[in-house]
């Protein structure tokens, strides 16, 4: 285990152990007696865990007295923890203070083998007053904690590895939600989407373009399932021309408000914009992994108002009642701010007068507004948590608080400079980066950019107010991004192209200007340096109309290279070759990019893309041509799984891996040793939007498993009505358990365009087989096996000796794979390729045919 994970592990024991002496809140009266001559044993404590623990490994020690504090909010101080090592050298921890409970922890690291003594020292100091609400604390206000020494805990260090709990792998199998808490690991693959807000743990940029935790996201265009969001496609005679049903654009915005929380996709039914007035307003709630809706309902507010959908919440409380994630659909309007329950869409609580600023999401998943007002000079960050608790339990349930009043909603206020010119532009964590230029306003000569400081204690510092010099006298220019990690962020200039990088600390030019990034062929080309340009993973891309994808380093503006989102078919009319594009998130190390139109033509352009690109080197990793739509939502991922919303059929289509099967079948009468016998099987495809009606009435066989190579074209001839394509099915391992119990592999067979293989051999000896058939998964599927058994009866013609008896009832072993085929069995390897390649030409010519 590496350092970090047993720093996450040891931060949660704190957690645990420090809050384990959590007193029960009571109404306790003012004190009114004094005890100023009582003199109380503080009862000291120091534990060290785990105990024995592993040389130059982190060990927290818990240390205390056993008295709570009078009240939240108060200490013990002055604590110290002495150390003495084998070799009697002695450390000493000092100047600990506690937490309410008494207690609190730190991290020591031991560096020696052998037997550690530690014991802790408690100052005498007075007990405080008591007040209503408080810890039950029994020694009295005003009486006196005398100094107290723990007993010596001895703390063995060996050299030998300490029992630690196995992290479970990764599936590699299909999966759904929930996921066991105690699957840690599984929290880089089952991420959420809360919306267009942002976060800020542990400080990427402010934007939803971020999407960790999904690091199986997907690699081919393999879909999982689909949903019908209204009538859509092709809308058919007696029109004149092949035009197709309203899909959103421009400005009616289908499948807004998207999200995805604990494995469940959640979106507004109908459109976000006219006059809706008391129309029903669904919000709908469907399982992400099956596609199967949960509940489809109003979200409505204390008012009975229906409300539509903004965003998610995840929000970790953390308090010394109560540890654990809330989590909440948020649809606000009318003055209202409303959670919802995700998993029922009860209402929960609302808030009114929630103040106007720069939303964010805090490191625990807390609500943040930064206001800041330049005119008046003073900035503050107000947080919604606080409006509901700062300590104790989490009960906002059935209330309605006015946030307005609610001092408490606010974290700190604070005194700026005033004669700040411009508006807030970026909020990254520690910092706040203002400029008075953007992509719908003209600047001229000079752009101001400033910055302002949010790190704890530092509030409100002004970091700097510079003042930059265009090299143009006129144009639109704008702040693309800021990364706090990379301490850049990067300005374009619309009518050149060309962009310039700057420290966000310093507000420093750094490189720039580049040469012009896209192509210019038409009026719009100029907007492809002025939106949607984002800083990841140390690249700055940029790009739009002009169809390209620019990455450069952030710190040098050095091209890396270019990626072109061709158009195969000369199909859009914007760009010559190029379809215009706009960026999804990052995930996984790559980029996802979606072709979207303000108000596209209708008969609809054709094949306009999706498209993964790598990140490090610019190439394709997949492209599937669903249209997005410029005004609903993007297209969003949650679990690795990516979800959209396609617009030449209106329906949404969940992309990832999926479910398949893998079954194998034996000769059905006893075969002879030594005797040719042909083994068949097949590999499918098992994924939740096969098993509809109407699917099931098209494929009454099933749809087999493809190789990713063919995903894109397979996956339109399944879902999207297109040809059936040229295809080759997915390898097949072939192994057996030979009578004497001995594992052989014998080879791989290739499934066909309908998932059946076949595969010959010659069982050498008489007894009854097992036979393996093994699909080991692909970047489309999640792997699958099967067994069958298979009597072989004696050749008369050459007797062979009685096999060792083996019980196939009992429980199987792992197979004991061969690194190649044994040398006893090339011919069958031979005859096995023949076979196959027979099942290929078969299935080319059958498919020809059907053309």
């Amino acid at each position: 285990m590496n350092t970090e994970k047993m720093k996450t592990k040891i931060t949660a024991i704190t957690l645990t152990l420090i809050l384990t002496l959590s007193a029960i809140i009571i109404l306790a009266p003012a004190a009114s007696a004094q005890y100023e001559d009582l003199r109380v044993d503080p009862y000291v404590f120091v534990n060290a865990i785990p105990n024995p623990q592993e040389v130059n490994r982190n060990t927290l020690l818990h240390v205390g007295s056993v008295w709570p504090c009078p009240n939240r909010g108060d200490t013990w101080v002055g604590l110290s923890i002495t150390i003495t090592a084998p070799d009697n050298s002695v450390q000493v921890i000092s100047d600990i203070t506690t937490d309410s409970t008494g207690s609190t922890g730190r991290v020591f690291t031991p560096t020696q083998i052998g037997t550690y003594q530690i014991q802790s020292h408690f100052p005498e100091q007075v007990v405080g007053p008591f007040f209503t609400g408080g810890f039950q604390a029994p020694p009295p206000p005003g009486s006196t904690l005398i100094q107290g020494n723990s007993e010596i805990v001895y703390l063995v260090v060996q050299e030998d590895p300490v029992a630690k709990f196995d992290e479970q792998p990764l599936p590699s199998e299909y999966w759904t939600n929930p996921v066991d808490a105690q699957l840690w690991s599984w929290r880089n693959i089952a991420g959420n989407w809360l919306g267009d807000q942002v976060s800020m743990d542990p400080a990427p940029p402010a934007t939803t373009l971020y999407a960790e935790y999904n690091d199986n996201a997907p690699n081919t265009g393999h879909v999982l399932w689909t949903n019908q969001l209204t009538i859509g496609g092709l809308a058919g005679g007696p029109l004149s021309e092949p035009w197709g049903f309203e899909q959103s654009d421009a400005y009616e915005q289908k499948w807004t408000g998207s999200v995805i929380i604990g494995g469940i996709l959640f979106f507004n039914k109908f459109e976000a914009t006219g006059s809706t007035g008391d129309l029903y307003s669904p919000v709908v709630a469907v399982d992400l992994h099956t596609g199967e809706e949960l509940w489809s309902m109003e979200l409505q507010d204390p008012n009975g108002r229906a409300r539509e959908l903004n965003f998610g919440q995840t929000f970790f409380w953390d308090s010394y009642n109560y540890h654990g994630v809330h989590d909440y659909l948020w649809a606000n309007g009318g003055g209202y701010w409303n959670a919802f329950d995700p998993i029922t869409g009860r209402w929960v609580y609302s808030m009114q007068g929630v103040p106007g600023g720069t939303r964010v999401y805090g490191p625990k998943g807390e609500i943040y507004i930064y206001q800041v007002d330049l005119n008046d000079g003073w900035m503050a960050l107000w947080n919604s948590s606080r409006v509901v608790s700062n300590h104790g339990s989490w009960r906002p349930h059935g209330n309605v608080y006015d946030a307005e009043d609610t001092a408490d909603g606010y974290e700190w206020n604070v005194t700026i400079p005033t004669g700040l010119r411009g508006t807030v532009n970026q909020v990254r964590e520690g910092i706040i980066l203002g400029t008075d230029c953007d992509k719908y306003r003209w600047n001229f000569d000079n752009i101001s950019m400033w910055a302002l400081s949010i790190k704890p204690g530092q509030e409100g510092t002004l970091l700097y107010n510079r003042e930059w010099t265009t090299p143009e006298d006129v144009g639109h220019y704008d702040v693309q991004d800021a990364s706090v990690e990379d301490d850049v962020f990067c300005i374009s200039m619309a009518e050149e192209r060309i962009h310039w990088g700057f420290r966000l600390s310093t507000g420093t030019e750094i490189w720039g200007p580049t040469s012009p990034s896209q192509h210019f062929t038409d009026n719009w080309g100029y907007s492809s340096s002025n939106s949607w340009d984002n800083i990841y993973d140390g690249k700055y891309f940029s790009g739009n109309y002009g169809g390209q994808v620019w990455c450069r380093d952030v710190q040098t503006g050095v091209n890396l290279w270019i990626h072109n989102v061709t158009d195969y078919w000369n199909e859009n009319l914007h760009n010559s070759g190029l379809w215009r594009f706009r960026p999804a998130f990052f995930a996984d190390g790559k980029l996802y990019i979606e072709n979207t139109e303000h108000n596209p033509y209708d008969p609809a352009h054709r094949q306009a893309p999706l498209v993964a690109i790598d990140i490090e080197t610019g190439l394709e990793v997949f492209r599937i041509p669903y249209r997005a739509s410029e005004w609903g939502s993007t297209a969003i991922i949650g679990d690795s799984i990516l979800v959209t919303f396609n617009t030449y059929d209106e329906r949404i289509y969940a992309i990832g891996k999926g479910p398949s099967s893998t079954n194998i079948n034996a000769p059905n009468v006893g075969a002879t040793a030594g005797e040719l016998v042909m083994i068949t099987g097949r590999v499918m495809d098992e994924s939740p939007g096969l098993k509809t009606a109407a699917m099931q009435a098209r494929f009454p066989n099933g749809v087999a498993a493809v190789a990713d190579e063919y995903m894109t074209d397979w996956m339109q001839y399944v879902y999207n009505h297109f040809a059936q394509p040229l295809v080759m099915g997915v390898p097949v391992k072939i192994e057996v358990i030979n009578p004497n119990g001995e594992y052989i592999w014998f080879g791989t067979a290739t499934s066909d365009a309908y998932g059946n293989f076949g595969y010959s051999f010659q069982p050498t000896m008489a007894g009854d087989w097992t036979l393996i058939a093994t699909f080991e998964g692909s970047e489309s599927y999640y792997g699958s096996t099967s067994t069958a058994y298979m009597a072989v009866n004696p050749n008369p013609s050459n007797p062979q000796p009685a096999p060792v008896g083996v019980n196939t009832g009992a429980p199987m072993p792992a197979p004991l794979l061969s690194p190649e085929p044994a040398a006893t069995i090339n011919i069958y390897l031979i005859a096995a390729a023949i076979a196959a390649v027979a099942v290929i030409v078969a299935a080319t010519i059958f498919l020809r045919k059907r053309k």
